[in-house]
């Protein structure tokens, strides 16, 4: 929370905008949007916190680490559930950064997404990215029931507590509360190794 509050505070109120991109070239929104993020943020409306997978090339962390400043900052990758917290909105691509950022019931903007679903804002032209986050910061009552039914779908309990319903799970498995655990035949025994 302080982390997050903190990232939040360097905004100085407006609305947070993250842009996550893997690393895979084909699927990649870095390369392609680095030219129209730097134009949003030089108008200075929105706050920027950006980051990239960790196997992005050199020379992309370095354009992005670049556009840091007054109105953008850039999150090395260990920080980016911090600022998954911290932000309003996601600009992404096809990542796993998209379902945990919607399981926060905030809107998400795909660039070229391989598989967009209805909870997505996907778009494939670069010059309607000031459109495609106009439309996350405003979300209709049909993309916001969207997004909830999807996060709902995938993580639907919000108790702090499912670590804890894993643990008694495996617990209850290993002591043969939940019925006998029998090896396919295809599988290898770890005692057979």
């Amino acid at each position: 929370g302080g982390v997050a509050r903190r990232m939040r505070e360097r905004a100085q109120g407006r609305p947070v905008v993250m842009f996550a991109s893997t690393f895979t070239e084909r699927v990649s929104a870095a390369p392609h949007l680095h030219g129209a993020i730097s134009e949003e943020i030089a108008k200075g409306g929105r706050y920027w916190l950006l980051t990239l997978h960790p196997k992005c090339p050199p020379e992309l962390f370095e354009k992005y680490r670049a556009l840091a400043g007054e109105h953008a900052l850039f999150v090395e990758p260990e920080q980016i559930v911090t600022a998954q917290r911290a932000a309003d909105v996601l600009l992404s691509d096809t990542t796993s950064v998209v379902p945990e950022f919607v399981v926060q019931h905030k809107p998400v903007v795909t660039f070229r997404h391989r598989m967009p679903l209805d909870y997505m804002l996907d778009f494939s032209e670069v010059a309607r990215l000031p459109q495609m986050l106009d439309r996350a910061f405003a979300p209709t009552p049909e993309l916001r029931a969207a997004i909830i039914a999807y996060a709902n779908d995938i993580h639907p309990y919000r108790d702090g507590h499912s670590s804890e319903r894993v643990v008694l799970a495996v617990e209850d498995l290993l002591a043969g509360r939940l019925g006998p655990l029998r090896p396919k035949p295809f599988m290898v025994r770890i005692r057979d190794l």
